[in-house]
């Protein structure tokens, strides 16, 4: 199996389920970013209720991988429930609350009395148990006794941080954090060929001390063949394969150092062939630093020409942008999802008259753009000029062919790599543009875009060993200049704690809350996002695009950091389209506000040097 094949059947975003089914989280990387043992990282699992009725989770955990052949069978090493989890908050899940070191999980939303019954049942234990149960939550059937369709709870959002040793240096920590894989993540699955893949748009052999890891979780029902192929940057085809297994099992994960592929030093893109639905997520270890995010579907195709049957990317990204304390380098990485067509690519940011960068990618190749964060190094603070460097947009530029013809530009996909001088790192995927929740077919929609998201776990905390605090940033998805507003929601474990009306801006609203004065100086909780108001340029007519969060967890007294690596940083959680959440009904007066307010002008672009690109990055760094 090649990357690269045309389906010839409906995608898996088009799998009709059973009413009331939600989806399956996958969390495919608890324990180190190598295969080590499980128990070198602190895994601290938050899990968010974003329906409206309370649930329960109910996690299935794996420790030593293993494989198909019954011999090396090796089952759950934890099966749990959790409490009742109320609208909008969440559920924490960490050390001795887990039972075991973990590698891989899989967490469900189940009804309070159902959760009890299948924990208690020893088939899901057993070596194939999961797999049956995963089957029949697709179906509805009863499993072992218990009827599946009358168990389904609330959708759930999952945020995984990890805390682990650096292996250089024992006294160094490393943190980092990714969102569990759910809904149209597994959209680009070919279920003719029974095959899906995946891209990690930037991976790494050695490098500074470190390397890339992938941890391929199979998250269908049945045994997987999976394959893990390498593309050097500046290659215009995939290049090597550097792993191949058959025996991959339902809940299990593959973990594929890069090291013994990916030339020492050279920086590429990797692709994830599975007979399976895959859950993917990468870990980046350089410099003492660990960042984390997950791989993004590539296109699924019927023909060459035309647009693809399935697409997680699109012809312009977005990235909401969450500055620290201090200055780092932004390193973007873009991939062409297309198998045929060239892509003219443009960098631009909001407040600045000239593209930051300009590149070409070959058909499904992919490139490394190089800029420096604003001089000050925090672009929330108000007064500088760095304010305007907020939010970033990535463009595929449409061509003309020699007829005149305007040829549609090639989806695009790109991670946002952040790094500080003292080895504090983080990544994370940017969001595309005019890709509503929902209208991809799939039960949640795309993952990164939609009118409401959430975010498992925010802080202003000393007392949780990395002393986080949080950074919002949001943006608008759009093509055009957009206002209104949207609702900011915080909860705690005792419910709602605050909820602000904000305004909707291109160069993105972001939201420090180690100054947010309603909170209290030592807060946990989650939030949740809601647009209740959108204004288009112009005073035209009204649009929806939807909104995407970043959120940034750093240490918010940087004279206590501890040493080491205390960077984390996710993305929003997008809830389903026309789902209801715990915010419903409290916008009528931020809706009023925002259509009140004059519309955005038709070009907000103004001329500034805040921010220009540094380099283009070469095959080597």
């Amino acid at each position: 199996m090649r990357p690269g094949h045309l389906a010839r059947a409906a995608p898996a975003s088009q799998q009709r389920f059973p009413e009331g089914r939600v989806d399956p989280v996958f969390l495919p990387a608890l324990g180190p970013p190598d295969a080590g043992d499980p128990g070198g990282c602190g895994a601290r699992i938050a899990i968010q209720n974003i329906g409206t009725a309370p649930t329960r989770a109910f996690l299935v955990g794996w420790g030593t991988p293993s494989t198909c052949v019954p011999v090396d069978c090796r089952p759950a090493a934890v099966v749990l429930c959790t409490g009742l989890i109320a609208p909008g908050r969440a559920w924490l899940l960490e050390g001795s609350a887990l039972g075991a070191p973990l590698t891989s999980a899989v967490v469900l939303g189940v009804d309070g009395a159902a959760c009890d019954a299948l924990a208690a049942l020893p088939a899901v234990r057993g070596c194939q148990g999961y797999a049956r149960l995963r089957a029949a939550w697709d179906t509805g059937d009863a499993f072992a006794g218990v009827d599946i369709g009358a168990a389904y709870g609330s959708p759930l959002a999952i945020d995984v941080t990890r805390d682990c040793t650096d292996a250089r240096d024992k006294s160094r920590r490393m943190a980092s954090a990714y969102a569990g894989v759910s809904g149209s993540r597994f959209g680009g699955y070919d279920r003719v060929f029974d095959v899906a893949t995946h891209a990690a748009v930037v991976v790494w052999g050695e490098r500074d001390g470190g390397a890339a890891t992938l941890h391929v979780q199979n998250g269908g029902a049945r045994c997987a063949s999976v394959e893990v192929w390498f593309q050097a940057r500046g290659a215009c085809q995939i290049e090597r394969l550097c792993a191949v297994t058959s025996q991959l099992p339902p809940g299990g994960t593959l973990v594929q150092p890069m090291s013994g592929c990916a030339p020492p030093g050279v920086v590429g893109t990797a692709w994830v062939v599975s007979s399976e639905p895959p859950a993917v997520a990468i870990d980046l270890v350089a410099g003492g630093g660990l960042a984390s995010y997950t791989a993004i579907p590539a296109d699924l195709r019927r023909s060459f020409e035309g647009p693809p049957v399935f697409t997680a990317g699109s012809d312009q990204l977005v990235a909401a942008l969450a500055w620290a304390e201090v200055p780092a380098t932004a390193t973007l990485h873009v991939q062409n999802l297309a198998p045929r067509d060239g892509a003219t690519i443009r960098v631009t940011a909001p407040g600045i008259a000239r593209p930051l960068a300009t590149t070409w990618l070959c058909p499904r190749g992919a490139a490394t753009l190089v800029v420096q964060s604003p001089p000050s190094g925090r672009a929330m603070a108000p007064g500088p000029p760095a304010l305007e460097a907020r939010g970033l947009r990535v463009e595929s530029v449409a061509r003309f062919d020699t007829a005149g013809r305007r040829v549609p530009p090639p989806n695009i996909s790109a991670v946002l790599e952040l790094r500080a001088s003292g080895g504090a790192a983080t990544v994370y995927e940017l969001a595309p543009v005019a890709r509503l929740a929902g209208e991809d077919g799939s039960p949640g929609g795309t993952s990164r875009a939609a009118q409401a998201l959430a975010l498992p776990l925010v802080a202003r905390a000393e007392d949780d060993g990395l002393g986080t605090s949080t950074v919002l940033a949001v943006a608008p998805l759009a093509r055009e200049p957009v206002g209104g507003r949207y609702l900011l929601g915080l909860f705690d474990a005792n419910g709602l704690v605050d909820v602000a009306c904000r305004p909707i801006t291109d160069a993105a609203d972001v939201v420090d809350l180690a100054g947010y004065g309603v909170i209290g100086a030592d807060f946990h909780g989650t939030a949740l996002i809601s647009a209740v108001a959108w204004t288009a340029a112009g005073g035209g007519a009204p649009i929806r695009p939807g909104l995407t969060v970043t959120a940034l967890q750093r240490p918010w007294r940087p004279d206590r950091a501890r040493r080491g690596d205390a960077w984390r940083m996710v993305e929003g959680m997008a809830l389903a389209a026309g789902g209801r959440h715990a915010l419903g009904g409290l916008g009528a007066e931020c809706a009023a506000l925002g259509r009140s307010e004059p519309p955005p002008a038709l070009s907000t672009t103004r001329a500034s040097t805040a921010w220009l690109p540094a380099c283009l990055a070469g095959q080597r760094r």
